[in-house]
């Protein structure tokens, strides 16, 4: 769910309860107090209400080329409906969205908004020969290579800068090479991808804990333990989560 229309809907209680204080300032004579009362309690109640659905909501980039088999197709559409069963909101560059801007700022701006990156790299080129190191003593020759399309890696490379929490889902026919290789804090998922393989129990409960650790901690980071009203700064959370992350050993993510 997002929380944009709550915020608009807090925004305008806000500015209603600021027009009646200003009433009441020039007219004291009216009885405005119950009113401005409701109005902020309201207010309150929406904030709680934005915060809940910011703590379970998980805005996951996913890194995804444009599928060109009915089996891609199906894998990426089963890929989407698991994270959405388990709260998260998928969002990729010319699949969730179509925009005006360059595809780099789309990743950039979607990117810093994400709270984790999944990237599914399967075949998109096949190589039949090519020359590896091309006249140095270590010349090799190799044939029917797979590669993901080189937005798997230029993604993986942008979160893993940003510090974002990184899953890598890996076809086991492509090459592991650069980012894209069992290198990262999460480990990689390696398989035939399927739409049966991401049912399968072990993928699933592979998803679920990367989730889960996420969403754990936004949770923590935006309760009453840590916010207290009209004191805890946005410097205050950001802090908290940075050392919530250090503390479970994993990279810094947040950037307020």
């Amino acid at each position: 769910m997002d929380t944009k229309p709550i915020l608009y809907v807090e925004l305008a209680l806000g500015l209603a309860a600021l027009a009646f204080a200003v009433a009441w300032q020039l007219d004291p004579a009216q009885n405005l107090e119950p009113t401005i009362a409701v109005l902020t309690v309201a207010i309150a109640g929406l904030e709680l209400a934005r915060r809940f659905v910011r703590s379970s909501q998980l805005r996951v980039f996913l890194s995804v080329g444009t599928t060109y088999t009915p089996e891609q197709e199906a894998y990426v559409r089963e890929l989407e409906f698991s994270l959405e069963r388990l709260g998260c909101k998928p969002e990729t560059v010319g699949r969730s969205r179509q925009r005006a801007t360059q595809p780099m700022h789309q990743v950039r701006s979607l990117m810093r908004r994400a709270d984790a990156v999944i990237v599914v790299a399967f075949p998109r080129t096949r190589i039949t020969q090519l020359i590896d190191k091309p006249g140095s003593p270590s010349e090799s020759r190799k044939r029917n290579l797979l590669y993901p399309t080189v937005w798997n890696q230029i993604e993986a490379g942008i979160a893993f800068g940003l510090g974002r929490p990184l899953l890598l889902v890996l076809d086991e026919s492509i090459e592991h090479e650069a980012m894209l290789k069992d290198r990262q804090r999460f480990r990689a998922v390696v398989g035939s991808l399927s739409a049966e393989f991401v049912r399968g129990s072990s993928f699933q409960g592979c998803l679920e804990d990367f989730v889960g650790i996420a969403r754990s901690v936004i949770a923590e980071a935006f309760s009453n333990r840590v916010i207290t009203p009209g004191a805890t700064t946005t410097d205050d959370v950001a802090a908290y989560l940075r050392q919530r992350f250090e503390d479970l050993g994993l990279d810094i993510w947040f950037h307020p």
